[in-house]
């Protein structure tokens, strides 16, 4: 149940802090007082965008807390708006999403509002109303779990025929391409890196070898040749011994300078790598990057990917021959529980459809006529029912849409008879009318707040009304007024038995108070 309602710069509102009890709270006032501005803030904590224009202050922070008592678990909702108008949700002090908000919202409070009016003008909520009315929530559950499993497996068969169909039209293309990825042997980046190195290496090693034998050839054609000449003419002259010795020294040297160098460059032996083969693969690996738009591991990807696809015929078969299978045994198992869905509906409705005539009459329509129409459809979550209340406020004159011949008033007092009747499913929730007397009065006006009590009987019910013989019926009577209060321009009191009596009266007279007003609000509070 909503256990408190807190609002900070709120509209007119500073701070307000309202409490309500487990029963039939209502909320009553003068014209303009504030009560629907305090309940309307209850359906705006859940609106996606939260109208700036209902802030107080506009460089202060707007909050609206929710206290929700859920058995032994106490909830706390709250909803921030920053003066960027940019909200912040909170569920028991922690930063929560929208998604988790709406949930615990909708799980715990039912707000009969203009909202609820629209959705029950259109028919594809009736079939909700009738499940909740004759069927457990336990096999609509379990209904949908089966009808979920159906529809993915059915939308897991579309997609493998339609892979089958694509390979079939698109073999010749991916065999190509196969072709072409299948001339990688590059495993992965790493492995590139390696190649580029090696190639990088050996270029600049050949550009040594290079060197070497031009090294070489300038020894052996130059440099040895003038020595030998030079070694020649000394050893023609007797007194040049020693510098003959010397330069058959040097060119002993420098033939073996030249000898070590040839030995390296025979020595040196690129043969164990092709890197010709190297810089081909680093070449097609580049168009092909080129070419598809792809890196190197997507390119393996790729190439396994269409390994597997043109390897899966068989397995694809297999697969669908498996699902269909299954689709088939599923549709037989949700159509047979869909056709019992189908019969305790047909069974339950003319029950449903007397109780609500029978709501409607007390509530002031005394001539109108309900029941509830059946059309076949095809199978879906809901089962194959097309599901639609028909209403006319005369007998005179056949049923009809709801959203065609039910008037705004007449669609509050339906609203209030399937909630009545559907009491049992809505236990444990909060239920909050706004306005549900208008153009009531009287003996219609007492019928009316009975049926909102009984109603409190099995859920929590928080009302807006301008009428006593409604209003005497409260467990917890809230009046709201204006005041001149810096904190607020609206206060919330809840009365007692003697306060109460007073306002009935007031609601019963007006601003003069009569006795016998007096003597009737006594009389009228139960």
């Amino acid at each position: 149940m909503l256990k408190n309602i807190k609002l900070i710069n709120y509209l007119t509102i500073k701070n307000l802090e309202i409490n309500f009890t487990d029963r039939l709270n209502i909320l009553t006032g003068e014209t303009g007082a504030g009560k629907s501005l305090i309940l309307s803030s209850i359906q705006l904590f859940i609106s996606k965008r939260f109208p700036k224009e209902l802030k107080r202050s506009k460089n202060e922070n707007l909050e609206i807390v929710l206290e929700i008592h859920d058995e032994d678990e106490i909830i706390i909702l709250r909803r921030l708006v920053n003066y960027k108008n940019q909200s912040q949700y909170y569920i028991n002090k922690i930063e929560s999403n929208y998604e988790d908000i709406i949930s615990l919202f909708d799980k715990n409070i039912l707000f009969f509002s203009q909202k609820k009016y629209i959705e029950l003008l259109g028919k594809k909520n009736h079939i909700e109303y009738i499940d909740q009315y004759c069927i457990s929530s336990e096999k609509i559950m379990d209904f949908l779990d089966l009808y979920n499993e159906y529809t993915s497996k059915i939308s897991e068969h579309e997609k493998l025929e339609k892979l089958k169909k694509d390979i079939n039209e698109k073999r010749d293309f991916y065999t190509f391409k196969l072709n072409e990825l299948d001339k990688i042997n590059i495993e992965n980046e790493d492995q590139e890196l390696q190649f580029i190195e090696k190639i990088k290496r050996n270029k600049e090693s050949n550009i040594n070898i290079d060197l070497i034998n031009n090294i070489i050839k300038e020894i052996d054609e130059k440099i040895l040749y003038s020595l030998s000449s030079a070694i020649k003419d000394t050893d023609k002259i007797e007194t040049f011994i020693k510098e003959s010795e010397s330069l058959n020294i040097a060119y002993e040297n420098i033939e073996n300078v030249s000898f070590n160098l040839s030995k390296f460059v025979n020595n040196f032996d690129n043969n164990d790598i092709d890197y010709e083969g190297l810089e081909d693969q680093l070449y097609l690996l580049k168009e092909l990057k080129r070419k598809y738009g792809l890196t190197l591991p997507e390119l393996l990807s790729e190439r396994d990917k269409l390994r597997s696809t043109l390897n899966s015929k068989n397995k694809i078969d297999d697969d669908l021959k498996k699902l269909s299978t299954n689709i088939l045994l599923l549709n037989k198992k949700i159509l047979k529980m869909a056709e019992e869905f189908s019969q305790i509906r047909k069974n339950s409705s003319s029950k449903f459809s007397r109780k609500i005539l029978s709501h409607l009459k007390d509530l002031g329509i005394f001539k109108c006529n309900w029941l509830v129409s059946f059309r076949d459809c095809e199978l879906n979550s809901k089962g194959i029912d097309d599901i639609e209340f028909l209403f006319s406020s005369s007998d005179e004159i056949s049923p009809g849409s709801l959203s065609k011949v039910a008037s705004g008033g007449e669609i509050s007092r339906i609203l209030l008879s399937i909630a009545l009747e559907l009491s049992d499913s809505l236990k444990s929730k909060t239920i909050i009318f706004d306005e549900p007397d208008i153009g009531l009065g009287g003996a219609i006006a007492e019928k009316l707040g009975q049926k909102i009590s009984t109603l409190s009987k099995t859920s929590q019910v928080i009302c807006i009304s301008h009428l006593p013989q409604v209003a005497a019926f409260a467990d917890n009577h809230l009046l709201i007024k204006k005041n001149d209060s810096e904190i607020s321009k609206i206060s919330a009191s809840i009365l007692t038995k003697e306060e109460k009596i007073e306002e009935i009266a007031r609601m019963l007279s007006g601003e003069k108070l009569e006795d016998e007003a007096y003597i009737l609000a006594e009389k009228m509070i139960r």
